[in-house]
């Protein structure tokens, strides 16, 4: 009877560790977790008073860069000017070791960058990869797969757009059902500013996702 449970113990054990090695892919301390995938998360961001005045552009003259790939401006904000705390729905404990903040200036930190999508108005863009799986520890002999986010939150401080010296919440929600490719290009379905719904208008091409995202501030 001993015997019988304890070839059924190793059959459960056996099974259990299959299954173990089919879902987790085997990384060494040499492979790169880019090239494994993950998920790109990317907005633009205008913001106008009931007016219609643009509020990005007094950052836009400031300092600007052309470009090289075409008729658009894109450039560096001075950092002085704002800041940007990216939070996300389903943080690991190793977010920021795991997670490429775009534009990187200095390696380290959250970024925004000014774009103008239309001739008439300028966008504060952001992009971060999320990688598909991180080390489960030091050793990098086995790895976990990072969720998708149901929504990212950024927490926006910027007196020039705002007019205050207070932080703003804007909470971007995404859609993980039609998720595509190593480098999944992620969509956005929703957008609250300070828990107000604003619009969002979606350019695809060729399976890329511009996400815009348009506030209008009651100013």
């Amino acid at each position: 009877m001993n015997a019988l449970v304890l070839l059924c113990v190793l059959c459960v054990s056996i099974v259990a560790c299959n299954s173990k090695m089919e879902t987790e892919p085997e990384f060494t301390a040499k492979d790169n977790l880019f090239d494994k995938g993950g998920y790109d998360y990317s907005i633009s961001v205008s913001f106008i008073d009931k007016e219609g005045n643009d509020l990005v552009a007094p950052l836009a003259a400031e300092r600007y860069i052309k470009n090289s790939r075409g008729n658009n401006w894109e450039g560096e904000i001075n950092p002085d000017k704002y800041s940007l705390e990216i939070t996300l729905s389903k943080p690991n404990a190793d977010f920021k070791r795991y997670h490429s903040p775009q534009p990187i200036r200095d390696g380290s930190g959250s970024y925004f960058w000014i774009s103008d999508y239309q001739q008439d108005t300028y966008y504060l863009s952001n992009v971060f990869n999320y990688f598909r799986y991180q080390y489960a520890d030091d050793n990098y002999d086995s790895v976990v797969e990072n969720p998708m986010q149901e929504y990212v939150k950024y927490r926006i401080f910027c007196p020039t757009i705002f007019n205050d010296n207070t932080i703003h919440e804007l909470v971007v929600y995404w859609d993980n059902d039609n998720v595509q490719g190593l480098w999944a290009e992620m969509k956005c379905i929703k957008a609250l500013f300070e828990g107000k719904e604003c619009e969002v208008v979606i350019q695809e091409f060729d399976g890329i996702f511009d996400n815009i995202i348009k506030i209008v501030l009651d100013r």
